[in-house]
C-alpha cells in the first residue's frame, strides 16, 4: 500500500502542480499519567476525540493544522467539548512556514492580525527507533516557551517518533521542522497524537492568502493580553 501511495505522490510531482497532501491524526489523553484532578477533563478529551480529527494538510513549503468533526458532524463544539481544541492547540488552525519556521494562525482577540509564533520546538535527535504502523520512526525530544505562565524557566515538553522515509518535515500541532512526517507525539507526557492515514492529492486548498495579512509577535501578543486583562 505504501508503495502505491508514493508512486502516485512521484507521478503527481512530475507531471502536475504543486499537490496537497493530507495527514490525519487521532488524540488520546494518556490517562496513567495524569493526577487526580485532570482526569475529568482528561475523559473528556477522549470523549471528545470519538467526534472529531485532527488534520494537517501540506505540501512542501507549508502546513495547515486544524480541527474536524468526524461524518462531518457538526456537534463537535459542544458546550462540554468548549475547552478540549484548546488542550489539543486546534483552538484556531494554525499555519506553518517551513522556510522561515514560524507560524500563523488568528485569534478573536485581534480584529486585522494573524499571529506570527516564532516559538518553534528546539528538537534534540537520539538514537532509538521504533515500528510504527510499519513505518521505522525514529525519537525526537524538544521543547517550546510556555508564554501562558510567568515562569521562565516553563516550557511546553513532547516526544516525537517522525518517520524519514515520509520525508516531509510537518506533523499535529506544533511539532514541525522534523526531517520526516511525525507519526506519533506524546505531548507532555500527557497527550498522544497519532498518524491514522496519508492521503496524496487531494482537493482542498492551502491558505496561502495568510501570508499576506498584518503580524503581531506571539510574545508581543502574550504582553498584550497580560495587559489587557490586568494579569
Amino acid at each position: 500500500m505504501k508503495t502505491i501511495l508514493f508512486l502516485l505522490f512521484f507521478f503527481n510531482t512530475i507531471y502536475g502542480q504543486e499537490q496537497v497532501n493530507k495527514a490525519t491524526y487521532t488524540f488520546q489523553m494518556i490517562l496513567e499519567n495524569v493526577s487526580e484532578q485532570r482526569k475529568m477533563s482528561g475523559e473528556e478529551l477522549n470523549q471528545f476525540a470519538e467526534y472529531a480529527e485532527l488534520n494537517v494538510y501540506f505540501d512542501s513549503n507549508y502546513s495547515f493544522y486544524m480541527l474536524s468533526g468526524k461524518l462531518n458532524n457538526d456537534d463537535i463544539y459542544q458546550e462540554q467539548f468548549e475547552m478540549v481544541p484548546f488542550m489539543i492547540g486546534a483552538f484556531y488552525p494554525i499555519f506553518y512556514n517551513k522556510k522561515n519556521n514560524f507560524f500563523l494562525y488568528e485569534n478573536a482577540l485581534l480584529k486585522d492580525e494573524v499571529i506570527l509564533d516564532d516559538n518553534v520546538y528546539k528538537w534534540v535527535y537520539e538514537d532509538e527507533t521504533r515500528m510504527i504502523d510499519g513505518y521505522l520512526c525514529y525519537k525526537a525530544v524538544g521543547k517550546s516557551k510556555d508564554y501562558y505562565t510567568n515562569d521562565s524557566d516553563k516550557f511546553f515538553t513532547a516526544e516525537v517518533w517522525y518517520c524519514p522515509e515520509l520525508p516531509y518535515p510537518f506533523g499535529p500541532n506544533m511539532y514541525q521542522g522534523l526531517p520526516g512526517l511525525v507519526v506519533l507525539a506524546i505531548q507532555n507526557n500527557e497527550i498522544a497524537y497519532k498518524l491514522e492515514k496519508i492521503e496524496f492529492n487531494v482537493p482542498e486548498k492551502l491558505p496561502l492568502n495568510i501570508l499576506e495579512a498584518k503580524t503581531i509577535n506571539v510574545a508581543e501578543y502574550h504582553k498584550f493580553t497580560k495587559e489587557l486583562f490586568g494579569e
